[in-house]
């Protein structure tokens, strides 16, 4: 099992718009908004060997905005900053929250090895 949070939530950070990073499944803050949420789905170690482990990861990530312009810029932003480190989407949707906020979820899935 890997450590992820640490290191993804370094890798959201590097968002060059200055968007926040949370742990939260619902954002009812409106001062929070613009901002990406994030959830682990899957942390599965799929092969352990005396000096690895093979595994993979699956995340969800929630942009949040005020309005659609602004989840798509801050969306297309962290879709290449996952892709950069080898992430790979397999589903997206977009919603709207009850509170007005707009939100598109992406999921996201990495297969790892670590060297023990």
């Amino acid at each position: 099992m890997l450590n992820y949070k640490a290191d993804l939530v370094a890798l959201l950070k590097t968002n060059t718009l200055g968007v926040r990073v949370v742990y939260q499944d619902f954002i009812t803050e409106p001062e929070l908004v613009p901002c990406v949420s994030y959830r682990l789905l899957d942390d599965t170690t799929n092969i352990k060997c005396p000096s690895k482990e093979y595994g993979i990861l699956r995340f969800s990530l929630q942009v949040w905005g005020r309005n659609w312009g602004e989840v798509e810029e801050v969306a297309e932003e962290i879709d290449l900053l996952m892709d950069s480190v080898g992430f790979t989407r397999y589903g997206s949707a977009d919603s709207s929250h009850p509170n007005g906020h707009k939100v598109k979820v992406m999921n996201y899935v990495v297969e790892y090895q670590k060297y023990k």
